[in-house]
């Protein structure tokens, strides 16, 4: 795969256009470089029906704000100088509060990397690494839309979970449209 050069490249690979149909799946979305420094802690939330990720940096390096509402094609929304990490109290979409005093800025340690792999476990007996990211030191989850976001030194990365269909209840669910509701 190819790693675009401008803001954010995507490239989806949704099961219906993967020779992996039937098979449950994790693929890549999007990756958005991010400069300034390891991103060491995402806060992921949602409001009015958009998905929110904070990137937030060391103390004094900014916490950049995402809308993730498409997932395929993020947009950088902006980004906080002066709200250190720690100092970020509550969030609420694109309002947060903070609090700060003059050289309060809560010392956090630097993440541990860690390297995450992406496994197609569909051959019980033959598992094997389909994507590898290394240096990954934050991680976060938007469990309803089934999206996984990823930090590591190339920026973010934005993963989703398609779960196969299960054919036995596909077949159910069509006789039941077709000949309704069984009495007996």
């Amino acid at each position: 795969m190819a790693i675009g050069a401008g803001p954010a490249f995507a490239k989806s690979r949704h099961p219906s256009q993967s020779s992996g149909a039937g098979h449950d799946q994790i693929t890549i979305e999007s990756h958005i470089p991010l400069a300034n420094g390891p991103v060491i802690e995402l806060e992921i939330t949602e409001r009015n029906s958009h998905s929110y990720v904070y990137a937030k940096r060391a103390a004094g390096k900014g916490t950049t704000l995402i809308d993730l509402t498409q997932p395929e094609h993020p947009k950088v929304l902006g980004k906080v100088t002066g709200a250190e990490v720690g100092n970020l109290v509550t969030i609420a979409g694109t309002a947060a509060l903070s609090i700060s005093a003059p050289g309060s800025a809560t010392p956090v340690a630097a993440p541990v990397p860690r390297t995450i792999q992406i496994l197609d476990l569909s051959n019980p007996d033959s598992p094997r690494v389909t994507r590898r990211f290394d240096s990954v030191t934050a991680i976060g989850k938007l469990p309803g839309k089934g999206l996984i976001v990823l930090a590591n030194g190339e920026g973010l990365w934005v993963l989703s979970e398609h779960i196969a269909e299960d054919p036995a209840a596909a077949e159910r669910y069509a006789r039941k449209v077709i000949y309704g509701e069984s009495r007996y």
